[in-house]
């Protein structure tokens, strides 16, 4: 027996529980994959840097180094040497922060692809546009003419 629907009330004819499809589904991040697929990945050395920003292209040296199984580094440019900080590599997704003074006194994030001996990616400087960065692993040859 039904029972009839009090009046001025919707009613609606809902599908049997079996046959509704799952609000959510779990699924593993693909990076997860990616970052074992290439850990094997060397980002380690000397890198020249070109960022193009608002008030010009700055030249900058990075020198990424594993010391204890961490990666750490520093960059120099403008006068001055300041250490990398947060430096992750995810499969070929390299980041980094660092603070430097000149020529204005910025926070940066770095957030970078590597390719073999190139990178390309973004610099953000707080609420500054994303500059674009660019770089080139030197090599052997072109550090003993140095």
């Amino acid at each position: 027996m039904s029972a009839a629907a009090p009046s001025g009330a919707i009613t609606a004819r809902c599908p049997p529980v079996s046959d509704r499809a799952p609000r959510f589904s779990f699924r593993p991040h693909s990076f997860v994959h990616t970052a074992r697929k290439n850990s094997s990945m060397s980002v380690e050395g000397i890198w020249d840097l070109s960022i193009s920003t608002p008030i010009g292209r700055i030249k900058a040296v990075v020198d990424l180094r594993r010391e204890a199984g961490v990666l750490t580094g520093v960059a120099r440019g403008a006068g001055e040497e300041v250490p990398l900080g947060d430096v992750v590599l995810d499969g070929d997704r390299l980041t980094w922060r660092q603070a430097i003074t000149k020529p204005l006194r910025l926070n940066l994030a770095f957030d970078v692809t590597v390719d073999g001996d190139t990178l390309t990616g973004t610099s953000k400087a707080g609420r500054l546009p994303v500059s674009k960065a660019t770089g080139e692993r030197r090599t052997v040859r072109a550090e003993a003419e140095r």
